[in-house]
């Protein structure tokens, strides 16, 4: 008798944890359009039944009725715990003054960042190395928001250091002859081209450490700007294809051909604002074309675009999250529609790193979602109008 009565105390604990959401106009991150009226049941955090047919009469009813719901979002290429002081003049060179910086400066500094994501709706980051001697327990003190990193990049030399650097190359590269061992982390990152060097990989050694990766059931991030690169990159057998700044029309037809997930990176996108005119240099616009010519043509294609802001700079008296917002909203110019963009912070962006449980709002995905008063699909501005924002299905922030 006595256990009956703990099962039903159970059972009403967990019945009155429940919660109805009734949302006006909800995102459907799959197929990048919005659905009307839409009844979300959420049970310990996750999404258990959508437009339901009947509701319990006991459970909480949380009234979005006039709300514009979006999943909640992520960064698929972003580094976190780097600063580039030379806002991109000389990365290399401001790249190995920064690897040998203090650690905790650079965990501070991500917490910071990571704080100012959640902020404007972000719950997940894919931070891709460019850290120095940060390791995998580091990466866990960032409480803000989940982050998957792929920890040091494997490279054929010098990776993106200026030469005669051996004492960074130990902290920041692992050298592809060193091997996949001892690989903690759940990504993988591959070079196959490397700036300002020049090299380029074999391709037998990107498809060895792709494959290992693979049978562990990791992931494989390529970073790939150069056309040659790019050719390497693209019969690598890896997961997601980084920038791609130079890809030829024959390359994105080759893409298009395989399943790799696009992450173009647009931080340049940022120096192109007025505010910002005195770190502007004469390659950042050039860039910026080449960057929205591929994006236009991978999205004519049906290409699976990821979003990825790739910043790691601090602008003074700026808002981290606020960036990542301006980055999204650049490739406006690029010729895409608003849900496009949505789509590419959402849905397109979990499936670069193993995370199916979120990006979408539908059974099954945790209950993490965005509120907004006005339609981001009219305004990609109305993005930073953040209202509310629930995490498990628990309200966590509002105005």
């Amino acid at each position: 008798m006595k256990w009956i009565i703990c099962f039903f105390t159970l059972f009403l604990h967990v019945s009155l944890e429940a919660q109805v959401y009734k949302i006006g106009y909800l995102f459907d991150s799959q197929s990048a359009s919005w659905q009307k009226d839409q009844t979300l049941v959420v049970k310990d955090g996750v999404i258990a039944e959508k437009n339901p047919p009947t509701l319990d009469p006991n459970v909480e009813i949380i009234d979005l009725s006039k709300k514009w719901v979006l999943p909640a979002f992520i960064d698929a290429h972003t580094h976190l715990f780097l600063n580039d002081s030379t806002f991109s003049y000389d990365f290399s060179a401001g790249l190995k003054k920064w690897v040998n910086k203090n650690k905790e400066e650079k965990i501070k500094l991500a917490q910071k960042r990571a704080r100012q994501m959640r902020e404007v709706g972000f719950t997940l980051a894919r931070d891709l190395g460019n850290h120095g001697q940060i390791e995998s327990s580091d990466i866990k003190r960032i409480k803000e928001i989940k982050i998957v990193s792929s920890g040091a990049g494997f490279v054929p030399l010098l990776g993106q250091l200026p030469p005669a650097s051996p004492k960074e190359l130990a902290l920041e590269y692992r050298l592809i002859s060193q091997g996949y061992q001892d690989h903690p982390y759940p990504l993988v990152k591959i070079y196959a081209d490397e700036e300002p060097n020049h090299h380029f990989s074999q391709i037998s050694d990107l498809k060895l450490i792709t494959k290992k990766a693979h049978q562990d059931h990791k992931l494989v991030a390529v970073h790939a700007i150069l056309e040659k690169g790019i050719d390497l990159a693209l019969e690598s057998g890896a997961d997601t294809l980084e920038h791609g700044t130079f890809m030829s029309a024959k390359q994105l037809k080759k893409l298009a051909g395989t399943s790799m997930i696009f992450v173009p990176t647009n931080a340049q996108a940022l120096f192109l604002n007025p505010q910002r005119k005195s770190y502007y240099h004469e390659d950042t616009l050039k860039d910026f074309k080449r960057t929205c010519h591929n994006v236009k043509e991978a999205n004519r294609q049906r290409i699976p675009i990821a979003y990825g802001s790739d910043h790691y700079f601090d602008f003074p008296g700026e808002h981290f999250g606020e960036n990542l917002v301006e980055i999204l909203q650049s490739f406006r110019q690029c010729g895409l529609r608003n849900n496009d963009l949505l789509k590419m912070i959402t849905f397109t962006a979990a499936h670069t790193q193993n995370q199916y449980r979120v990006g979408k709002l539908d059974v099954g995905y945790l209950a993490d979602f965005n509120v907004y008063e006005k339609s981001p699909a009219m305004d990609l501005k109305n993005l930073l109008k953040i209202e509310a924002i629930y995490r498990d299905g628990k309200l966590v922030n509002s105005k």
